[in-house]
């Protein structure tokens, strides 16, 4: 992708701050966990018949309305599948539509007018019926960096700028009925007018400008067949979780140092040799007089390969965790060539890459 063809997180808030419409795109990449394509947003804030036309009419996607989770408490929304089994994990609700003042609830203006009832702050249960016309989808707690959605991104951004934590969202299709992407969605902007902003960009901007890590205790342990290191805990003040830092006796940032990061939900038992994960890479990383091994608490433990990226992708620990060891310039060491976006928010530098067989 070309730099040029973006806009700046901070320009995309410039304009919704003045009530503009842009489009998201996802990582070019194209990870297998993510959707790669490009949405059309509006915050709701600013949301009228004229942007839902819009919608329907050029982007011709399905238009959703994306909360935060404390909004779609108080009209008591619930999940439409308790166990989401789709391939993005997208948090669809049952179907809405504002209790007064909407006809067939199809319209322009009708899903315009739910839209505005349910993200009215006296707005609840009461006001809203079920089934509908507009499809409430509910933001992850962390937004982007828990969940590198378009659900996310829209209401960070909505955040951000300082409005109703909430946005309508449409996925972009091609008129023959291809969903649009990258190539589709560059000229599309044009003959529009409109921004495009990258999530990957966001997450970024996230991850440099908060921070939600904090180190609660740094002390000796000894790891069996393995020996002396320092152990610091890390805690997420987004979740309340509690992640881990493994220095080498000798360990200096100021050395690029290796840096491996891990992921298991077994915290209790990963300290005593029978995590294999845990075990191979230290087998490694001990060969090294500095090093780094930065284990990230999951909340469901995966064999995927990509488990370490999606980490980084999602809930950026790792990369504060760096930040907090003071690491600017560091070898990373991973179990297949990968591309670390968390980082770059923070100026951090991997000046080779070395894989763990």
């Amino acid at each position: 992708m070309k730099k040029s063809n973006f806009s700046s997180i901070e320009s995309i808030i410039k304009t919704v701050k003045k009530n503009g419409m842009f489009i998201l795109v996802d990582d070019e990449s194209k990870h297998e966990e993510m959707e790669n394509e490009g949405d059309l947003v509006i915050s709701t804030s600013a949301v009228n018949p004229n942007h839902i036309n819009f919608m329907a009419k050029h982007a011709r996607g399905l238009i959703c309305l994306a909360m935060d989770n404390t909004q779609s408490k108080k009209i008591g929304l619930t999940l439409a599948s308790p166990i989401n089994q789709s391939r993005s994990k997208t948090a669809f609700t049952y179907s809405i539509e504002a209790k007064k003042g909407v006809t067939t609830g199809i319209s322009a203006y009708d899903r315009a007018k739910t839209i505005k009832v349910a993200i009215k702050n006296s707005s609840g249960s009461r006001d809203i019926v079920s089934p509908g016309h507009v499809f409430p989808l509910v933001s992850k707690n962390g937004g982007v960096l828990e969940r590198a959605g378009h659900t996310e991104a829209s209401v960070d951004i909505s955040k951000l700028a300082k409005l109703n934590p909430s946005a309508v969202i449409c996925e972009v299709m091609n008129e023959d009925g291809t969903m649009a992407r990258y190539n589709d969605l560059v000229p599309f902007s044009k003959k529009h007018n409109l921004k495009i902003a990258k999530i990957e960009d966001l997450i970024s901007y996230r991850l440099k400008n908060e921070k939600f890590i904090k180190m609660i205790s740094n002390r000796k342990i000894n790891i069996k067949r393995f020996g002396n290191y320092d152990l610091k805990v890390f805690k997420n003040k987004l979740d309340g979780a509690e992640h881990y830092a493994v220095t080498s006796k000798n360990f200096s940032y100021r050395k690029s140092p290796r840096v491996r990061v891990i992921s298991t939900n077994i915290i209790n038992t990963i300290f005593n040799f029978k995590n294999n994960i845990f075990k191979s890479t230290l087998n490694y990383l001990s060969k090294f007089n500095n090093f780094a091994l930065i284990i990230v608490k999951s909340p469901s433990h995966t064999k995927n390969s990509k488990e370490n990226s999606k980490i980084l992708r999602y809930y950026g620990v790792g990369a504060q965790i760096i930040k907090e060891l003071k690491i600017k310039d560091m070898i990373l060491v991973s179990r297949s060539k990968k591309r670390i976006i968390a980082l770059k928010g923070y100026g951090i530098k991997i000046k080779k890459q070395e894989i763990l067989k």
